[in-house]
C-alpha cells in the first residue's frame, strides 16, 4: 500500500497541537495554562473580601470573574494553537520548513518507508511507539516527536482501514 502525502501548514499545526494533548509535558503544560488564572481570579476575588470590600463589589467582580474563567478554559487551545501556527511561519520566514510537503508512505511486509526529496525514512512496525487517530488524521509516531502524518484528505476512509489492518497485522496495538 502506497500513499502520497501532501502536507500544509495546518496539518502541522494539528500534529504539534495533538503531540501537545498525549504528551505527559504537554498535558501538564495545557492543564497549568489553564488553572493559572482561574486561581490568580479566585486569589483576587479572595484578597477582595479580606480586606473588606463593599459585597456588592465583590459579587459583581466575583460573576466577572468566573465568566472569564469559563471562557479562558476554552481560549487555552486556541491559544496554544496561534502559539504553535506562530513559530511555524517564523520558521518557514527563516527556510527551516519542519515538515516535508510532498512525500509518498508505503507500508510493506515489515517496516513503512516515507520517501520525500530529502531522502527516505524507514521504521519497522516494532519501532512504532503510539498511534493517534484524531479528527482528519491519522498519526503514526516512532520517536518521542517524529511521526508519519497521514491527513484523512489524502488517505481516505478506505486506506484508513487498510493501513489499521496492516498496523494490527503488523503485531502494531498501541
Amino acid at each position: 500500500m502506497k500513499y502520497n502525502i501532501d502536507l500544509n501548514d495546518n496539518d502541522y499545526i494539528e500534529f504539534n497541537y495533538s503531540y501537545l494533548k498525549h504528551s505527559k509535558i504537554g498535558k501538564y503544560s495545557l492543564l497549568v495554562t489553564r488553572i493559572s488564572f482561574p486561581f490568580a481570579m479566585f486569589i483576587f476575588v479572595l484578597a477582595l473580601l479580606i480586606i473588606d470590600i463593599e459585597r456588592g463589589l465583590v459579587l459583581t467582580v466575583a460573576a466577572v470573574a468566573v465568566l472569564s474563567t469559563v471562557l479562558w478554559w476554552f481560549i487555552v487551545p486556541a491559544m496554544m494553537r496561534w502559539n504553535i501556527k506562530k513559530n511555524i511561519i517564523k520558521m518557514k520566514k527563516d527556510g527551516k520548513l519542519p515538515y516535508n510537503e510532498k512525500a509518498s508512505v508505503e507500508f510493506l511486509d515489515d517496516r513503512i518507508v516515507e520517501t520525500c526529496e530529502q531522502g527516505e525514512t524507514i521504521v519497522k512496525y516494532s519501532d512504532i511507539v503510539n498511534i493517534y487517530a484524531e479528527k482528519d488524521y491519522f498519526y503514526i509516531f516512532y520517536g518521542s516527536m517524529q511521526a508519519f502524518i497521514l491527513p484523512e484528505r489524502c488517505i481516505g476512509d478506505s486506506g484508513l482501514r487498510e493501513i489499521k489492518n496492516k498496523l494490527s497485522q503488523s503485531g502494531v496495538d498501541k
